[in-house]
């Protein structure tokens, strides 16, 4: 008996279970663990060959670190008289 096929989120094209990308658009293909290529089921969190997380969780996925605020930039107030001239004022 085969191993199911594994039909490719982007393109649906029907890839053999072991591949980890799509032959047909390069995408990458679901339950194949980066670490030890192990075809795992859609709900693993955790790969059965290695315990590799699968997907981020709140444990594994990165922090952001907040940007700090760009420093404010002095301008000179402008005058009105200097951007209308004496017969608008």
């Amino acid at each position: 008996m085969s191993a199911p096929k594994i039909d490719c989120p982007t393109c649906r094209r029907s890839n053999d279970p072991w591949r980890r990308h799509c032959g047909g658009c390069g995408s990458g293909l679901p339950g194949g663990c980066t670490s030890c290529g192990m075809v795992n089921s859609l709900e693993d969190r955790f790969c059965g060959g290695c315990a590799t997380a699968l997907r981020l969780t709140s444990a594994t996925a990165p922090r952001k670190v907040p940007t700090p605020p760009k420093p404010m930039q002095h301008t000179m107030p402008i005058d009105v008289r200097d951007v209308l001239s004496e017969k608008d004022l």
